[in-house]
């Protein structure tokens, strides 16, 4: 299972850090978004695991039991305030990994649909360093997950320290097949009299 973080939210109790520091609002945000994805005692998320696709439906009748430990969270870092937070969001406990959203970052500093740009390339910098520094001082602490990009390709995510590296999503590859189908279907029409049959 995947939770995505919008940390926007912020509140007036105090949440602590895996060091007992007291969070920050967007760190709180993301300690309550992760209580969303876990069932009591640990979160809040509501006890339906009969019917839940995790637990096959019902058939995997162990999976209440066991769910924590397949349990992946991963925060996005797609906006200016969220790399100014990156390290509150990273040192909250039960965060996995921090996941790199590269064209929402370029979206949130001016420069939509420019992730080559040099302010974007400057936030991934950060929040790789502020994550990898963590992961050496904890001896621990979350991953790095990003989007690969036509030219910065999970090669050079790997590089960098990315554990996790998304290519292509489900909707491109539907897309891509939905206009090869298309294109095919256009080159197999006949036109006959200035009528395609």
């Amino acid at each position: 299972m995947t939770t995505v973080v919008s940390s926007t939210a912020s509140s007036t109790a105090t949440r602590r850090d895996r060091a007992g520091s007291v969070l920050s609002s967007i760190a709180f945000s993301t300690a309550v978004a992760l209580s969303l994805a876990q069932y009591p005692p640990n979160g809040v998320r509501g006890v339906a695991t009969p019917i839940v696709r995790a637990s096959r439906f019902g058939i995997d009748e162990s999976y209440a039991k066991k769910y924590e430990k397949d349990l992946l969270i991963l925060c996005q870092v797609e906006t200016a305030e969220g790399v100014d937070n990156v390290e509150g969001i990273a040192a909250v406990d039960g965060v996995d990994g921090i996941m790199v959203g590269p064209l929402d970052l370029s979206a949130s500093v001016g420069c939509m649909h420019d992730p080559r740009n040099e302010k974007v390339k400057e936030m991934m910098r950060k929040i790789e360093s502020t994550v990898l520094g963590m992961k050496r001082k904890e001896g621990g602490g979350p991953y790095l997950a990003g989007f690969a990009m036509p030219f910065d390709g999970p090669d050079q995510f790997r590089s960098r320290g990315y554990k996790l590296i998304r290519g292509v999503t489900d909707v491109g590859l539907f897309k891509n097949a939905c206009v090869g189908d298309v294109s095919k279907f256009n080159m197999n029409t006949n036109k006959i009299n200035g009528q395609y049959y």
